[in-house]
């Protein structure tokens, strides 16, 4: 079973110093794969010649991938739409809700500059311009890979369910879909409206994991997903689907060399329902499973034991791997732990 471990705080490492900390904590865990959020909100490490960042001229991707060489450790730094894209650096084509801030807020607890800067994936401008800056990592840095993160519009559940974008673009897609630019509170309640707003959503994401295959798959890259929760279960909603992010026919299509669903519970009920449904949508397909586990997230904080539960259970359930968020909650004993439980 593989370890790989996402890292949402590689925006803000400067070079060389923090590189070698954080060999250090991967070699401990026994990692196989690194995901740095190189890019978050405005800020970026790596030496970048399309994005000025407050902090641009950071490097610590180039020193990380010297270290992580060492040690066979591969590094795939992380791109997407979101706070972990472009919306921070003077793009005029984001997200436009239809509703007020505060109304939206009530719901979704984020800072509204993380929505404001959402850059709409309707818009071809900035699937374009996400392209060439994955096109800058691949031929500027001796990556292993790409992963895809915020591949998607912003969260159904307080966003798009109620507040569909009114971008230009997106009332374009939706005048040829639906016959009309905005939509009633009553339309949008309707399942064949979601179908074909989900529709229009998911051609615009698919046909940029599309391009990313295709630039990557030249150099021998990996592409790989942190996939939303797919399908409900009783008591919790999914709407990776309706956010555009139909992951399992990407998967189907080959789009993925490897999936991480972000299953993110303090529950174990509900991670062993989630890991027998990832099981499903995957097998026999040409994509590895690596079953994510939060150990601490917006979800909540595991326990030690209940991180350790966790892993046993995607271990035992036959996963390809397991991908651990976030590396800067993991104590030295989940680190040491996590590498004695890796075969």
């Amino acid at each position: 079973m593989k370890i790989a471990i996402w890292d949402n705080g590689a925006f803000n490492y400067k070079g060389k110093k923090e590189a070698g900390e954080v060999a250090a904590k991967l070699i401990t865990a026994k990692t196989d794969i690194y995901f740095p959020f190189v890019i978050w909100c405005g800020d970026i490490s790596y030496r970048s010649g399309i994005l000025k960042g407050k902090k641009g001229k950071k490097d610590f991707l180039g020193p990380m991938i010297k270290e992580a060489g060492k040690n066979r450790i591969e590094v795939h730094p992380v791109i997407g739409f979101g706070a972990a894209g472009i919306g921070y650096f003077d793009n005029r084509r984001n997200y436009r809700s239809s509703a007020p801030w505060s109304e939206i807020n009530k719901k979704w607890k984020w800072d509204k500059y993380v929505l404001d800067k959402w850059v709409c994936p309707s818009w071809e401008e900035n699937r374009e311009k996400t392209l060439k800056v994955v096109k800058e990592l691949i031929d500027n840095y001796d990556v292993d890979g790409i992963h895809l993160d915020f591949m998607r519009y912003p969260n159904a559940t307080e966003v798009l369910v109620e507040h569909p974008c009114e971008c230009e673009a997106c009332k374009r897609a939706r005048l040829i879909c639906l016959g009309k630019e905005r939509l009633s509170k009553a339309e949008l309640a309707d399942p064949g409206v979601q179908f074909l707003e989900a529709k229009y959503r998911n051609r615009f994401i698919r046909e940029f994991v599309i391009a990313v295959r295709a630039i990557t798959k030249p150099k021998g890259l990996k592409v790989s997903l942190a996939a939303r929760n797919y399908l409900p279960m009783a008591s919790w909603k999914a709407y990776a689907v309706l956010e555009g992010q139909d992951w399992a026919e990407w998967c189907r299509e080959g789009l993925l060399d490897f999936v991480c669903p972000m299953t993110y519970t303090t529950s174990f009920k509900y991670f062993q329902e989630w890991l027998h449904q990832y099981r499903g949508l995957t097998r026999n397909l040409p994509v590895k499973l690596y079953e994510g586990i939060g150990k601490g997230s917006s979800m909540g904080r595991l326990t030690h034991a209940q991180f350790i539960a966790q892993i046993k259970a995607a271990r035992q359930a036959g996963v390809d791997g397991i991908c651990i968020f976030q590396l800067n909650q993991l104590s030295r004993q989940d680190l040491e732990k996590t590498g004695m439980l890796k075969n």
